[in-house]
């Protein structure tokens, strides 16, 4: 049985229940949004911040908030969803990126590279108020990022 079945097997009952139908409808924008994430990716990083920017600035939610509780409110649905899919830090990030922004939240993502072994590698990641946000482990150290979401290149 795949990775994918067993997630929905073992978690989609939860999304079933009565209790928790107010996180269904957040959880399928968020399953959309992150299967999508290859598709946008398409797109060269100007064009994908411009329409994204678009999408923040008619989405009516301009409500800002800084508490916990509502940052987990957002992103459970997001992390259920970019776990279905296995996305790495380039679709994790650009799917909390778009819902957190969406949300009101004043987060950037950042893409950056970096040498190891004598190749490049590279990494996705959001920060917040200048500092790595929500990374799954300890930051790895890039350099400054080459591209930043909102307000491009540096």
């Amino acid at each position: 049985m795949s990775a994918l079945s067993n997630a929905i097997r073992n978690k989609g009952p939860a999304l079933c229940d009565p209790r928790n139908l107010r996180y269904a409808l957040p959880f399928l924008r968020a399953l959309a949004f992150a299967a999508s994430v290859p598709l946008l990716l398409r797109m060269k990083l100007p064009r994908l911040d411009a329409w994204l920017e678009r999408r923040f600035s008619t989405a009516g939610h301009g409500r800002v908030s800084t508490e916990n509780r509502d940052i987990r409110e957002i992103l459970r649905p997001v992390n259920l969803a970019v776990g279905l899919l296995r996305h790495r830090c380039l679709g994790r990030g650009l799917t909390r990126y778009y819902f957190l922004r969406r949300a009101g939240f004043e987060v950037v993502l950042c893409f950056g590279v970096r040498l190891v072994g004598g190749g490049l590698t590279g990494h996705c990641w959001l920060e917040k108020a200048g500092v790595p946000f929500l990374e799954p482990g300890p930051a790895v150290r890039y350099s400054e990022p080459i591209y930043q979401m909102p307000s491009g290149i540096r």
